[in-house]
């Protein structure tokens, strides 16, 4: 049991005279010790060519001007065989207005819903401004039938403005309180890009 001990003794001393002697030279050869920062320059590394070339597209040019809507005259003709007047006010729209008889139940087509069309993608990304016109007619419930483009300054305008006027609500025209079909009503839409 001695001996173990005595064994045991002599393996700690040697081991710490030689960790002792290990920090001395640590010490004396000027290595720095643990947890200093040391300022290490990065690697250089080498940069590398894509190997596809980047191709710059070409600046688009601005869309050519727009011209402006052809100027619309609106005529509403109501007409159930009783003498009327006709009136013309600032905008030149011609209106003939029938004198009723008691009794009688008459009215022109009133617009109760106007739909805004949705703008076309492509238009907008391409910035694009323009107007379409469309003709249509009134049926005798008040839903729009029959649209046509009669003008349009582009063909990507078309689809948005038929779709939107497909979506219109009007109060019918009505002759001798019977409500019809009113042919022929047009109606411009504008598109324009926000600034």
């Amino acid at each position: 049991m001695i001996t173990r001990y005595a064994s045991s003794l002599s393996s700690a001393l040697c081991i710490t005279f030689s960790l002792l002697f290990f920090m001395q030279l640590l010490i004396a050869t000027g290595i720095s010790p643990i947890g200093t920062t040391v300022e290490i320059d990065p690697p250089a590394l080498p940069t590398r060519k894509p190997d596809t070339e980047i191709q710059v597209e070409e600046e688009i040019e601005p869309p050519p001007e727009v011209e402006p809507p052809p100027e619309i005259i609106e005529t509403v003709i109501i007409d159930d065989g009783v003498v009327g007047s006709t009136v013309t006010d600032f905008w030149q729209t011609k209106i003939e207005i029938p004198i009723s008889k008691p009794g009688q139940l008459n009215g022109g087509v009133i617009a109760v819903a106007i739909m805004q069309p949705e703008y076309p993608r492509r238009a907008r990304q391409r910035g694009l401004e323009g107007y379409v016109i469309v003709e249509f007619t009134v049926s005798s419930i008040g839903k729009v039938i029959d649209a046509m483009v009669l003008d349009s300054s582009s063909p990507l305008f078309e689809k948005s403005a038929l779709r939107a006027v497909t979506r219109f609500k009007y109060k019918p025209q009505v002759v001798d309180g019977v409500a019809i079909d009113t042919q022929g009503i047009r109606y411009l839409f504008s598109f324009s890009l926000e600034d």
